[in-house]
Parts: C-alpha cells; sequence; structure tokens
C-alpha cells in the first residue's frame, strides 16, 4: 500500500533537510539513518532552498510542521539529559494550553446563546456602510409583542433571506 503524504508535509520534509545540511553532523548521525532516508524520499522535489545558514533557525521563516518536526527530534534524538526534555515538554504543554484557551474564547459554549443589543448591532453595521434595504433586512426585530403567526411568518421569510443569499 502506497504512503499518502501532503504537500505541506513534504514541503515540511525537504525544508528540514535544508536545515540539517547546515547542522553539525554530530547532530545529524544522531538521527536513525532510516528517518533521513524517509525525509529524503518524502521531500518535495520542486523545493526551491530559502533559509540562510548564517541566521539562526528561530529567527528564520520555516513552516509549521518543519518546526514540529524538529522539535520532535530534539526530543526524542538531541536531548542529553531528562531536564532537558522536560524543559521541551514544558513548552509544549504551554502552547497546548494556549491554543487551547484562544479557542475556549474564540467558541465560547457559555456565550453561544448571548445576544448583542440592537444598538450595538445598528452601529456595527453603520460601521460598514450597509444600505438601508440591507439594514431593513438585518436588523433584529422584536417578536415578543408579535401573534405566533406573525412570528412563525418572520422566521420563514428569514430562512428563506439566508438560503436566498447564498
Amino acid at each position: 500500500m502506497a504512503t499518502q503524504i501532503s504537500p505541506e508535509q513534504s514541503y515540511a520534509y525537504a525544508e528540514l533537510l535544508e536545515i540539517l545540511s547546515f547542522t553539525h553532523i554530530s547532530l545529524v548521525n544522531k538521527i536513525p539513518k532510516k528517518l533521513i532516508s524517509l525525509f529524503q524520499d518524502f521531500a518535495l522535489s520542486t523545493y526551491e532552498h530559502h533559509l540562510d545558514k548564517n541566521i539562526p533557525v528561530e529567527k528564520q521563516e520555516i513552516s509549521h510542521q518543519t518546526a514540529a518536526l524538529l522539535t520532535l527530534i530534539s526530543l526524542n534524538y538531541w536531548c542529553e539529559t531528562e531536564e532537558e526534555k522536560n524543559e521541551i515538554k514544558a513548552i509544549l504543554a504551554e502552547n497546548e494550553k494556549n491554543a487551547a484557551e484562544e479557542l475556549r474564547k474564540k467558541y465560547n459554549p457559555d456565550n453561544i446563546f448571548t445576544t448583542t443589543s440592537t444598538a450595538d448591532f445598528t452601529s456595527q453595521i453603520e460601521n460598514k456602510n450597509i444600505p438601508s434595504q440591507e439594514l431593513s433586512q438585518t436588523l433584529p426585530i422584536d417578536t415578543t409583542k408579535l401573534p405566533w403567526y406573525q412570528k412563525i411568518i418572520i422566521t420563514l421569510k428569514n430562512i428563506f433571506s439566508k438560503i436566498k443569499n447564498k
């Protein structure tokens, strides 16, 4: 069964090989030869070298996947003490915690059903310069004082207008 590699992963392998070409041979020799040959087999053949060996890797633009590969190689093959490994693991745990917190803020389940006030909504729309005809279709309607059949009609109109706009 043939292995499928995404273009991003193939690019990361090629970029990693470029970084390893600048790395001291004693560190490269710590990486298993099978792993390096795997990177070579699946590296992007049209990769154009763009890294400068005179600039530290931390200050260069590398892909996130390449950084992840370097982290795994460092953790598994280059760290010589448990203290170094624990330091990398602590950084990874902190990054994971920050990413989870960011997602929590973005998709907070406590705020799913909260709505903005009509005044906030109107000011947001005015800042976007939406024509008044569209404004009347997008402003929330206070349906608490309407009969039940008018509420249904308004809901159906909103649904159809959303479908129409798609």
